[in-house]
């Protein structure tokens, strides 16, 4: 009898314990170069920056900071979808770039973007030089003051 009910806690242990179990949230993520990429931007078009934020380097979690305030400080929440053409990626140890094309009314603009694993998982690394280019944005738009709305512009 002692030991059919040290298995039968056992078990009910063993279960509880599953069901409570929270999933690692790094396997429900994208994890090779163009994945990673396809899902950020994807992300990044809805303005879901906090789920774009997991798949960001530090620096990449900055411009999309930047990015968030400058969307609510023009009162923008458009949503667009970009679409990634011919999207190649090169891998080279932890670093990797892709490079894609995206039609842009009608013209194909050439962009890459590069990534970086770090602790097995890929991330967008945007670089420093986007982040100063963002900032002298941001600061043109506060030297002319808030944006006319569409009645003040009739």
């Amino acid at each position: 009898m002692p030991l059919r009910l040290l298995l039968l806690t056992l078990s009910a242990g063993f279960l509880f314990s599953c069901a409570n179990s929270t999933p690692d949230p790094q396997e429900s993520l994208p994890n090779s170069p163009e994945a990673v990429v396809r899902a950020w931007q994807a992300l990044v078009d809805k303005n879901q920056f906090a789920d774009a934020k997991k798949l960001s380097t530090r620096a990449t979690v900055e411009f999309i900071d930047a990015l968030d305030l400058m969307m609510e400080m023009m009162g923008d929440s458009s949503v667009i979808h970009t679409v990634l053409n011919d999207l190649s990626c090169r891998e080279n140890g932890d670093r990797a770039v892709c490079f894609y094309s995206i039609d842009e009314d009608g013209e194909l603009l050439r962009d890459s973007t590069i990534l970086v694993r770090e602790n097995g998982q890929w991330l967008v690394d945007i670089q420093e030089e986007v982040l100063n280019l963002q900032e002298e944005m941001l600061m043109e738009l506060d030297e002319f003051g808030p944006l006319p709305t569409e009645e003040e512009m009739d």
